[in-house]
C-alpha cells in the first residue's frame, strides 16, 4: 500500500484523535496519508491535502452519512473503503474507535474480507 485517503467527519468528538492515531499508525509505516477535508492543527504534519480518488484504500471516519460521502468522492475509483464508526449505529461502519489498531493491524497482514455493494444515481425530474 502507497497511498490512503481518509475522509472524516471532524463535527464529531472523537474525530481527530481517531485521525491522529490512524495516521501516526501509517506514515510510520512509509505509507503516504491524504484527507479530502481540512484536517485540525497538528495533522498537517503527517496528512496532506488531496482527493481520495487513487488512494489505494480509504478510511470513513464518522458514521454511515460519512461512509456514503466517502464513496461519492472515490467517484468510479473501486477502492476498498474502511468505515470507522465514532458513535451511534453505524450499519455501514464496522470498525468501532475502540477497536482501531487491532482493526489496522489486520489489514497489514490482509486479514479482511470486502463486501460489494451497489451504488444507485438517481435523478429527479419534475
Amino acid at each position: 500500500m502507497k497511498r490512503i485517503g481518509i475522509v472524516a467527519n471532524f463535527t464529531k468528538p472523537a474525530a481527530a484523535d481517531a485521525v491522529s492515531r490512524l495516521a501516526e499508525y501509517w506514515v510510520g509505516r512509509g505509507v503516504t496519508v491524504t484527507s479530502a477535508d481540512d484536517v485540525p492543527g497538528g495533522l498537517e504534519r503527517m496528512i496532506s491535502s488531496a482527493p481520495v480518488a487513487g488512494a489505494d484504500l480509504v478510511f470513513a471516519l464518522g458514521g454511515d452519512g460519512t461512509m456514503l460521502r466517502a464513496v461519492r468522492l472515490m467517484g468510479d475509483q473501486q477502492a476498498p473503503v474502511v468505515g470507522v464508526n465514532l458513535g451511534g449505529l453505524g450499519f455501514l461502519t464496522t470498525v468501532t474507535v475502540d477497536r482501531l489498531e487491532p482493526a489496522l493491524s489486520l489489514l497489514e497482514r490482509g486479514q479482511y474480507g470486502i463486501s460489494k455493494r451497489v451504488i444507485l444515481r438517481c435523478t429527479i425530474r419534475r
